[in-house]
């Protein structure tokens, strides 16, 4: 009998692990932040994002390498690199922001193997012969960073929260223009500079001060269909049920920055025309004929953007969406106005029939607020703190049928709490709780609460309620 020399055979067989080919890691790696990116030989003046260049020699014919900081890509460059090739890459026309101390690692690509990763050093300490910049100050106002440059730099990097997100000349004291959206999301920062010096290294870290970015972005799905050349317009709501400014007792949201993005399906870009009005009335042109034939737009409009003449048929439709400027006006025409009420899109077309999907408008304030989900009581279609049916469901009826103003808090009026206010669905839900032994309103009910769907809700509300 054999069968256990077979069976302890056929598992010898089973476990043996197939060899797989070992990418050889590139050699002669160096990798820079990009400080002079006209390369006039001169650090720029300017605040730049995040540029940097990597250059590397091929020990075998790549398909494609990466340049990673603590695994997440910064850079992808798409092959093919021949055996022996010299190779210099930049991310020049993909600035993103990057750690400034530490290593970055370049690892090529054949197939689906990867090379060992190769550490790429920035060759920079802390060191004490350098005075770090001194006397940093965050203004949130008009939000920059100022300092003074207590020694004899290079360059200095701006620093958010340990990341270098702009930088310049040795002789730059302060980080403007400034542009908010280089901090996604809004929030508090800690904000720092850091002197170079570039003949031995050495880095210098001024202390931290906190800047605060309020940003929020809110949208509208509109399906709006665009014929011919009779413009047609939408409106989003800014009056933000979901904001509450730090200080209670604020009434305006004064802007210092604005986003809009654009969804739009359209068989010709350069068909369109497209224009935004703010609550304040001022208005600024986004397209004007620009786009030429490409199909479809999905962009992001803001001052610090590609030229609108850029839009072409291969950055028309991109994710995420492509940054441009408007085509006339800017964004700064809107600087100091309240973004609070009705903004307003309005789309014309040279006969191309069009479909506005949805677009966004993502404001930066000069006081910090935080979101602020509406306290309600569902089925208080008054607004009054109590649940009478009777009354409740009469004042829904009488805003359809009696001409009254619309309820304070839609979303307390979504009695059957699907996310819909329907006047008459929403009002025999009522009546069937209290009359015919139905169910009651769901959360928040009976006392007052912010639901279940608070954040994903559609309906409006406002702030200052009974409950708050």
């Amino acid at each position: 009998m054999q069968y256990p020399l077979t069976i302890s055979f056929l598992l010898s067989l089973l476990l043996v692990t197939p060899a797989t080919a070992q990418v050889s890691a590139p050699v002669a790696v160096v990798c820079s932040p990009d400080l002079d990116t006209d390369d006039d030989g001169v650090p720029d003046e300017s605040g730049l994002l995040g540029e940097f260049s990597v250059t590397f020699e091929a020990a075998e014919a790549y398909d494609s390498v990466e340049v990673r900081s603590d695994g997440v890509p910064l850079l992808v460059a798409a092959g093919p690199f021949a055996t022996g090739e010299s190779v210099y890459l930049d991310n020049a026309g993909e600035p993103v922001a990057f750690a400034l101390l530490g290593a970055w690692e370049l690892v090529a690509i054949v197939g689906g193997d990867e090379s060992e990763s190769v550490t790429c050093d920035l060759g920079w300490s802390s060191c004490g012969s350098l005075t770090p910049p001194a006397d940093i100050e965050c203004e949130p106002l008009n939000p920059s960073v100022e300092w003074t440059n207590a020694d004899d730099y290079d360059a200095v990097h701006v620093l958010a929260d340990g990341v270098a997100i702009a930088r310049g000349s040795g002789t730059y004291d302060q980080w403007w223009p400034f542009s908010p959206s280089i901090l996604p999301g809004g929030g508090e920062y800690e904000m720092q500079v850091v002197g170079v010096r570039e003949s031995d290294g050495c880095l210098a870290i001024s202390e931290t001060c906190l800047l605060w970015i309020a940003g929020d972005e809110v949208c509208a799905q509109p399906d709006l269909l665009v014929a011919s050349i009779f413009d047609q317009a939408t409106t989003l709501d800014w009056d933000s049920p979901l904001l509450l400014l730090a200080d209670p007792e604020g009434d305006r949201v004064d802007i210092v920055e604005v986003q809009i993005e654009l969804d739009i399906t359209t068989p010709r870009v350069g068909d369109l025309n497209v224009e935004v009005t703010s609550p304040e009335g001022t208005l600024v042109t986004l397209m004007d004929g620009h786009g030429g034939d490409a199909v479809d737009l999905q962009l992001r409009f803001t001052d610090n953007g590609a030229p609108i003449d850029t839009l072409d048929g291969t950055n028309n439709d991109a994710e995420p969406p492509a940054r441009f400027t408007p085509a006339a006006g800017s964004d700064a025409d809107w600087f100091g106005e309240d973004a609070q009420g009705e903004w307003v899109l309005t789309v014309g077309t040279d006969w191309a029939l069009s479909t506005v999907n949805e677009w966004c408008i993502e404001v930066f304030a000069d006081e910090p607020f935080v979101l602020h989900y509406p306290i309600f009581i569902r089925g208080d279609v008054d607004g009054n703190g109590i649940f009478n049916a009777l009354l409740d469901a009469l004042r829904a009826l009488d805003f359809v049928f009696g001409g009254a103003a619309p309820p304070p808090c839609t979303r307390a009026a979504d009695a059957d709490g699907n996310d819909e206010f329907h006047v008459l669905l929403d009002s025999l839900f009522i009546l069937d709780a209290a009359f015919s032994g139905g169910a009651f309103p769901p959360s928040p009910f009976p006392d007052c609460g912010i639901g279940e769907n608070a954040i994903e809700s559609k309906l409006n509300c406002s702030v200052q309620t009974v409950c708050n």
